[in-house]
């Protein structure tokens, strides 16, 4: 994913656009819940992936949608709470490689706790003939005792899902006696499963999200929809998936092709609707309230990331650290999230606290030595610091780091020299802006020739003011990928920074009647920026205000814009930019 960390729009100058890493799942995976020692809760249900026991790997998915359904239906109930499947999933591989390898009641435990899920569903599968059988146990993992042992099912190999559908009923109709009698009366409703296959994908979806392979998750789920067309679910998580990469469109148009088919969602289905329309529509109130409703149906651990993202996107810094502070970002279900790190440390940074937001990106560069995008939450916080040495040594670090989606040497050095200029050493952010030109210069030919190398240089030209050379190289830009309006918002910033102000207009006008969907204020934002260059200070705030009420959300990166210095000692935007929460 592009980092977080650019202004929206003004692609032109900043080659990574500022990307919503949306992390959610299907199951519930907003839901909040608390990391770490404590109490479990008995009331919080975890369904642990059941054991193949047939001897054909063949069939080893079948375990994991067998948890995924019957998770997926307790959770529709709104009648317990329940652990996300794909959370459960990574926590129980990873004690499955731990000290407790091989000690099934171990792992369970160790799974248990990680989770604070204080009642598990566990069991296995069979083969008897030409027929597959489940067993399935329900225990009590804060007494350690067995609560039901659930009546097996059986059902000819080509009848999984219908046989999974049956165990989901028995299961429900167990759990009635120990946790909500309510649950007696929907395991009587029948729920029509998916096909196998297209359960199947669906289940690998799921798995790929939770590696944090976005790009994975939307072909699995796009492969369930070819398996079953009106399986609203998968239409869903396909559109999540394609949201999580930066294509709108597509996103939009499944999760309308979900809305036909209404009889087939669940509770937690239609928040993640709300969810989506809301990011469609720009509104991030109406996101977060889908979160919190997300929320009441099933905890995880990745919820609580999410709910902080979501309170930061909205201003609410101080929230989003007390709620990622309570969070071990090293649990199981965790895992490759790093982007935890880039949440709380912007956190710190928008509080003004770059101590404790130094010590937060070291701890992610501790968990996660190897990436780019670590080491410039590190960056970010010496350069606040005016620690110059440092943020020198970081940036010759980089230059031996792997590649990374989104991220390069150049991109950290550029946004560097913004953020030490934002904080007053000028000198140098010249330096270093004039090292990132550099850098982009010296690159390999093929390398060079790509649209995001061109326009990263041409953002680091503009850094530089090296006016002439930035809009010559914007223009060629703009006449090669005309379809991409952010070029020419970036003329219209370079005619007001070269004092041609009825061409900065110009570009602010045609900006304000662009009818491109899905854009959520960044061409606002960039209509500010000109009416900040221009001088027009009042109309400035007014847009910027206009560009958070149209989607764009509160981040570090509108602190150290350079095109919006002129209004950094105005109180109007001191005020806006003000943490509200």
């Amino acid at each position: 994913m592009a980092p977080e960390t650019g202004a929206p729009g003004k692609l032109a100058l900043a080659v990574l656009v500022t990307a919503t890493l949306i992390l959610v799942a299907a199951g519930g995976y907003f839901a909040l819940s608390r990391s770490g020692s404590g109490a479990l809760d008995r009331d919080t249900v975890v369904v642990i992936p059941f054991d193949n026991e047939t001897g054909d790997s063949v069939l080893n998915p079948v375990g994991r949608m067998a948890a995924e359904w019957i998770t997926e239906g307790l959770a529709r109930t709104g009648l317990v709470k329940v652990v996300p499947s794909a959370a459960a999933l990574l926590s129980w591989e990873a004690k499955q490689a731990g000290p407790a390898a091989g000690q099934a009641p171990r792992q369970i435990r160790a799974v248990a706790e990680e989770i604070r899920a204080g009642t598990v569903i566990w069991g296995a599968y069979y083969l008897q003939a030409d027929s597959i059988r489940f067993q399935a146990q329900i225990t009590d993992a804060v007494q350690g005792r067995l609560l039901s042992a659930v009546e097996p099912v059986a059902a000819p190999s080509e009848e999984t899902m219908n046989a999974i559908e049956v165990l989901r009923q028995r299961v429900a109709g167990a759990l009635a006696n120990s946790l909500n009698p309510r649950l007696g009366e929907w395991a009587a409703l029948q729920a029509p499963p998916p096909s196998y296959e297209a359960y199947r994908e669906y289940a690998a979806a799921l798995e790929a999200f939770m590696r944090v392979d976005y790009w994975g998750a939307a072909e699995h789920a796009h492969r369930a929809v070819s398996f079953d067309s009106t399986y609203a679910p998968a239409l869903i998580f396909a559109a999540l998936g394609h949201l999580n990469i930066g294509e709108y469109a597509e996103a939009d148009s499944l999760a309308r092709l979900a809305e036909q088919h209404g009889e087939r969602l669940g509770p937690i289905d239609e928040y993640q609707l709300q969810w989506l329309r809301a990011e469609r529509d720009g509104d991030r109130q109406a996101a977060y309230r889908a979160i919190r409703g997300w929320m009441e149906i099933a905890p995880s651990g990745v919820s609580i990331y999410s709910a902080g993202h979501e309170a930061r996107k909205l201003n609410r810094p101080r929230e989003t650290i007390e709620i990622l502070s309570d969070l071990d970002p090293e649990r199981a279900d965790l895992r490759g999230w790093y982007r935890y790190w880039a949440i709380l440390t912007e956190a710190h940074h928008m509080v003004g606290d770059h101590r404790e937001e130094l010590k937060a990106a070291q701890r992610g560069r501790q968990q996660y030595p190897g990436l780019l995008s670590t080491l410039w939450y590190e960056v970010q916080a010496l350069a606040a610091l005016g620690r110059v040495d440092e943020v020198n040594e970081r940036l010759d670090e980089s230059l031996a780091l792997p590649p990374q989606r989104g991220w390069t040497p150049g991109w950290v050095m550029s946004t560097a020299a913004m953020e030490l200029g934002a904080h007053g050493y000028r000198d140098a952010a010249r330096q270093i802006i004039d090292r990132a030109v550099r850098w982009y210069r010296a690159r390999p030919s093929g390398e060079a020739s790509s649209e995001s190398h061109r326009a990263g240089l041409a953002r680091a030209l503009y850094l530089a003011e090296h006016w002439e050379e930035s809009q010559a190289l914007t223009e060629d830009l703009a006449a090669e990928f005309p379809e991409n309006w952010s070029y020419r918002a970036a003329l219209g910033l370079l005619a007001a920074r070269q004092g041609d102000g009825e061409e900065a207009l110009r570009v602010s006008e045609w900006l304000a009647g662009l009818s491109l969907r899905y854009l959520g204020g960044s061409h606002t934002y960039d209509r500010a920026c000109i009416a900040s260059l221009l001088g027009e200070r009042e109309r400035a705030v007014t847009l910027l205000r206009e560009t958070f009420a149209q989607g764009t959300s509160y981040g570090t990166w509108v602190h150290r814009d350079p095109d919006l210095e002129p209004l950094r000692d105005y109180p109007p935007f001191q005020d806006l930019l003000r943490p509200k929460g």
